[in-house]
């Protein structure tokens, strides 16, 4: 598996990735988002963690960086179905907090509260419940700046 983290993508490349990944969840991607606008949106102002087997996307994180007030906000993580229960969501949230903890050493997302398989990884990889506004939870991890993160996945 290869794993890219920090790249820039165009309008037109988010786009191709958002449509490739549409069906990848129980909800498709493109449930209540206009595509067009969301790709220019991540284009301009997010980077990506992009992982690819055998030339083939398995997998993407897209992640903002606040410089004000240094921390890191994933609005989006998929895995194809393909890759799913493989490890690839923690190797890439592995790749990922390795590579902003020194600058942003606060990771944030939001997942649906109805989403209890994708709750259950987040609480896994050591994110914890910091507000819940009865739809979604805002869920925060605090990545370690000294030592290393455990590449195994905590049990």
């Amino acid at each position: 598996m290869d794993i890219r983290i920090g790249l820039k993508l165009s309008p037109q490349e988010v786009l191709s990735l958002l449509k490739y990944f549409d069906d990848s969840s129980e909800i498709p991607l493109s449930m209540g988002l206009d595509f067009d606008t969301y790709s220019r949106k991540l284009s301009q102002f997010a980077y990506f963690v992009i992982a690819t087997k055998n030339k083939k996307q398995m997998g993407f994180i897209a992640y903002y960086l606040n410089d004000e007030k240094h921390f890191a906000y994933v609005p989006q993580v998929v895995v194809h179905k393909e890759a799913r229960h493989q490890g690839l969501g923690h190797s890439m949230f592995y790749e990922l907090y390795n590579g902003i903890k020194s600058n942003y050493p606060i990771l944030k997302l939001e997942v649906l509260k109805s989403n209890t398989i994708a709750r259950n990884f987040y609480t896994r990889e050591g994110f914890k419940e910091k507000e819940d506004n009865n739809v979604r939870i805002l869920l925060v991890k605090e990545l370690r700046q000294s030592g290393s993160i455990n590449k195994e996945r905590n049990s």
